[in-house]
């Protein structure tokens, strides 16, 4: 094992660069401070770069409510939660509200068909940036939400003592890509257990107080002694009898799971991130990878989470999913886990079936046929970016009469049913082009009317306003739209031929 200056492949020589922090374990260095100014300052467009799909998809709201639900069901079934009792949920680092949205609109059509529909599940979201937070709050999921008393919001730093709001009875933890990003320690095994002290240096032209500093940073290690007093010494200890290598332990992570037990007899924690899950893969080489994204992140051990709750008296399971690699831990306490274990199967299916085959799908562009386009947009539950892969290839089977309208209709149903605005692309433009192929007139111009409030200078969305509107009959709006086209683009082919279905005289 080797423990050696990590420079970024951008970085300038160290000749020119200066120390910012002199080595310290990596649970208090500075790296964690730098990563929330970076969030605090970019709020929600920090997920233009920051990575999320996989976590914030439909098909992944739709399990994690499925393990909500199952433990649910096994808190009434063994007489620790009566059908009028209440639940909190909990979601960690909820960013702009896109996995709790999935989460809440799955789990309510969940309770409504079952008999449990009395339960109070009280969600609550959380986040370091009040701004993410303020976005989640004007979804109109959530207003409605909020009116009916189901939805909480906090901004709250997660690596604080106090839970933001009172707990009164069985917890639901969700931490999607959360525990990738806050306090972690480094250690090695090499002739007995030492731990990984990091230092990081800067540009000299560099300005300490910039919010994209983490851009700039480059890290070296040192291996030092172990403290003395050293938090989750059983389980250092067994890494030390176990493993050779250096590895990380999620001190924050850990930390909250012990916060979560004293605060309730019942909980369940989820846990969706990349990393490690068997003891064979906790130790490496090196010492574990920064990934840079504006954000940083790091590998969580998710072996070392599951290792403590079994610990201290909980139940884990774990699994993997390939495509994009996402790692998950589903940890119980206080409940004998039967319809959450059921509930699990069902996600851990997913490594060979549904989410292989969506990831094959995605991989190849898009599918060659209405019928492979209908199955890959069922398989990632509708939502907009199936849409956005295969809405040439229905526009092309309308036309050619090779899928009802019906079938589309009800398509454009779910597509909308799954909708979190702001959408990483114009959604309502292409179901605009599905309701024109249909010659639903009224439908079309509803949605390329969303389409150019939303984009009021993009002149594919006003054109095809222009001539959704001009199909409906109202010529004076039609002509407006096809106005604003032009004038945002005169050199515009389509814009120009619809233009021209006006008499200017």
């Amino acid at each position: 094992m080797k423990v050696s200056d990590t420079v970024p492949v951008c970085a300038p020589p160290f000749a020119e660069r200066v120390v910012l922090q002199q080595p310290t374990s990596l649970s208090t260095s500075a790296l964690w401070d730098l990563n929330g100014r970076y969030f605090l300052a970019r709020g929600p467009a920090a997920w233009e770069e920051v990575p999320d799909y996989v976590t914030t998809s439909t098909w992944n709201g739709r399990i994690q409510a499925e393990l909500i639900f199952g433990f649910v069901q096994d808190l009434v079934a063994q007489g620790k939660l009566g059908r009028d009792g209440r639940v909190t949920v909990l979601e960690l680092a909820s960013g702009t509200g896109r996995t709790a949205f999935h989460i809440d609109r799955c789990l309510q059509a969940l309770l409504a068909e079952s008999e449990l529909e009395d339960i109070d599940i009280q969600l609550v979201l959380t986040d370091l940036v009040e701004a993410n937070l303020d976005a989640a709050r004007r979804q109109p999921w959530f207003v409605k939400a909020a009116e009916e008393g189901r939805v909480r919001f906090a901004a709250w730093d997660l690596c604080a003592d106090e839970v933001p709001v009172p707990i009164d009875g069985p917890v639901v933890v969700l931490a999607n890509y959360c525990f990738d990003g806050v306090p972690t320690d480094a250690y090695s095994v090499e002739d007995g257990l030492k731990a990984l002290a990091m230092g990081i240096s800067i540009p000299a032209d560099a300005d300490p107080q910039d919010a994209r500093l983490l851009d700039q940073i480059a890290v070296h290690w040192d291996v030092v002694d172990v403290p003395d007093g050293v938090s989750y010494e059983p389980l250092l200890r067994y890494y030390e009898a176990s493993v050779e290598g250096t590895f990380t332990l999620p001190v924050a992570g850990l930390a909250f799971i012990d916060r979560i037990r004293a605060l309730t007899p019942a909980s369940l924690v989820v846990v969706a991130d990349k990393g490690p899950r068997r003891l064979d893969e906790v130790a490496r080489d090196e010492p574990e990878e920064i990934s840079r994204h504006g954000s940083i992140s790091m590998n969580v051990n998710l072996h070392s989470l599951a290792w403590w709750n079994e610990h201290i008296g909980g139940n884990s399971l774990s699994c993997w999913h390939p495509g994009e690699g996402l790692d998950t831990i589903v940890m119980s306490r206080g409940v004998q886990p039967r319809a959450l274990n059921r509930a699990f199967a069902r996600w851990a299916d997913l490594d060979a079936g549904t989410y292989g085959t969506i990831w094959e799908m995605a991989s190849s562009n898009a599918p060659s046929n209405v019928g492979e386009a209908l199955t890959l947009l069922r398989l990632c539950g509708h939502e907009p970016s199936g849409l956005e892969l295969t809405v040439d290839v229905l526009e092309e089977g309308i036309l050619a009469g090779e899928v009802d309208a019906a079938t589309i209709l009800g398509v454009l149903e779910r597509v909308e049913a799954t909708s979190y605005l702001p959408e990483p692309y114009d959604v309502d433009f292409d179901m605009g082009r599905l309701a024109y192929a249909l010659e639903d007139w009224e439908l079309a111009r509803h949605y390329f009317g969303r389409s150019a409030d939303a984009l009021p200078t993009s002149t594919p969305s006003w054109t095809n306003l222009a001539a959704a509107t001009f199909q409906c009959g109202d010529l004076e709006a039609a002509h407006s739209a096809a106005i604003q086209a032009v004038a945002f683009d005169p050199e515009d082919n389509d814009a120009l031929e619809v233009y021209s279905w006006f008499d200017e005289d």
